[in-house]
């Protein structure tokens, strides 16, 4: 009997101690969360974060991360989708892309100029972007259906943030955790979507090319870089939402990652985004730097 009691507290003390050693921990991390999430919000360099969590972990991270920041930001505008490449996953430790979150104070107009320091380490992306048209594309299961509750694509140059020190170790769950840079980005112009197969094959093999203010051709890239064709990275937020419980909206924007090399812009620089190849004529992006 004495034995049994004294394992039964010895089981008890060691429970005590395990959940004292999660507060700790969990206190730990959402003092780090609190840091960049400070540091995000006066552009400074962030101090790391742990690496090497899972991703749904990282999400969990990035639930709190948001509420921190997003009372200076406005209501939620809707999702973005990151690392789309597979070189880019391999670099990062993953074997999906990753969602982050974005809100309407990050949606700037078209020909806008933007100060070179909008962010701790700015980073110019020529990018993609959809509106969605109703909530039944939760319920879309191929890219044909997702293409049927789609309004428009929208010409986007996205301005994101490196926020974390150069020296800091990033991975994939830093990136998820920290709301996978989301800072801002320029609507351009608009094209209505066609769910006909003509215009699912023409935005496939559309052009992004990026410009700069000198007519200078920087870049040249197919929409297929992202995950085979542009609609694959709504399909597969569609099914990430889901397993979390969640849905898009009508109205919600997403951006849906870049198959372009990236561009670190400076005070002066001015550079255009083209849209080649989609039905109906090109659509350009405009933004300046001063």
């Amino acid at each position: 009997m004495r034995l049994v009691q004294i394992a039964l507290s010895l089981s008890f003390v060691a429970s005590i101690l395990c959940h004292s050693a999660r507060a700790a921990e969990a206190n730990s991390t959402n003092a780090a969360l609190k840091r960049v999430a400070d540091a995000y919000l006066t552009k400074k360099p962030a101090p790391a974060l742990s690496t090497g969590v899972t991703y749904q972990a990282a999400l969990e991270l990035q639930k709190e991360y948001v509420s921190l920041i997003q009372k200076q930001l406005g209501e939620r505008a809707g999702y973005k989708v990151g690392i789309v490449t597979k070189a880019g996953q391999e670099r990062l430790g993953i074997d999906h892309p990753i969602r982050g979150v974005l809100f309407k104070k990050m949606l700037l107009t078209n020909n806008v100029q933007v100060a070179t320091n909008y962010g701790t380490r700015p980073i110019l992306e020529p990018d993609l972007l959809v509106r969605v048209k109703d909530e039944k594309i939760n319920d879309a299961r191929t890219p044909q259906e997702i293409m049927q509750h789609l309004s428009e694509v929208i010409c986007f140059i996205e301005l994101a943030d490196g926020t974390f020190a150069t020296n800091a170790p990033v991975d994939a769950s830093v990136l998820t955790a920290s709301n996978v840079g989301a800072r801002a980005g320029v609507l351009g112009q608009s094209r209505k979507v066609d769910a006909q197969k003509s215009f699912y094959d023409a935005w496939s093999q559309m052009s992004l090319v990026l410009k700069d203010g000198a007519g200078k051709e920087l870049s040249r890239t197919k929409a297929d870089g992202v995950m085979g064709h542009p609609v694959h990275a709504v399909l597969w937020l569609v099914q990430d939402l889901k397993k979390a419980g969640e849905k898009l909206k009508a109205g919600d924007v997403i951006s849906l990652g870049s198959p372009s090399p990236q561009v670190m812009p400076k005070k002066g620089d001015k550079y255009v985004l083209t849209y080649e190849g989609l039905p109906g004529g090109p659509l350009t992006a405009t933004v300046s730097f001063k």
